[in-house]
C-alpha cells in the first residue's frame, strides 16, 4: 500500500473525531458554524503539513517488513525449482533462478522479492560474500 494512503488511513479517526466534535459544538451553539468549519479545515491542513515530516518513517517501516535483495537464506525444503527457505527465522516460498536444484540446508541469495515469493540463486559456501552478507 502506498505510503500516502497508509498515512491518511491512520489520520482518519482523528479527522472524523474533529468533524463530529466541531459539528456538535456548532449544533449546540458553543461555536459559530464558521469557526467549526475553520477548526475542521485547520485540522486537515495540520495533517497535510505533517505528512512530509513523517513520510520517511512510514517508508522505512514498510522496508523492514520482509526480506531484502542480496540477503542470504537457508533452504528448508529442497528447491527443485520451488520450495521453501528460512530468512531471519521466517519461512518463505522460494523459486530458484536458473539453477536446477538446491538441497535442504544449502545457502541461497535473494535476487528478487515478488510478493510472498522469493527468487533466489545458489550461494557457494566458499564465496567471500558469505562473510559480509548484504
Amino acid at each position: 500500500m502506498p505510503t500516502a494512503v497508509r498515512y491518511w488511513l491512520f489520520q482518519l479517526p482523528g479527522i472524523a473525531a474533529v468533524a463530529a466534535l466541531s459539528a456538535w459544538a456548532a449544533a449546540v451553539g458553543w461555536m459559530e458554524t464558521t469557526w467549526a468549519i475553520a477548526l475542521f479545515a485547520g485540522w486537515v491542513i495540520k495533517d497535510a503539513a505533517f505528512y512530509p515530516l513523517t513520510r520517511a518513517a512510514y517508508r522505512s517501516a514498510a522496508a523492514r517488513l520482509g526480506p531484502r535483495i542480496g540477503q542470504l537464506a537457508t533452504v528448508r525444503k529442497a528447491l527443485a525449482p520451488r520450495g521453501t527457505v528460512v530468512v531471519d527465522g521466517t519461512l518463505w516460498n522460494a523459486r530458484l533462478d536458473g539453477a536446477a536444484v538446491a538441497d535442504s540446508g544449502s545457502t541461497v541469495r535473494i535476487v528478487e522479492v515478488r510478493g510472498l515469493l522469493l527468487l533466489v540463486t545458489p550461494q557457494p559456501t566458499d564465496d567471500p560474500a558469505d562473510l559480509h552478507p548484504q
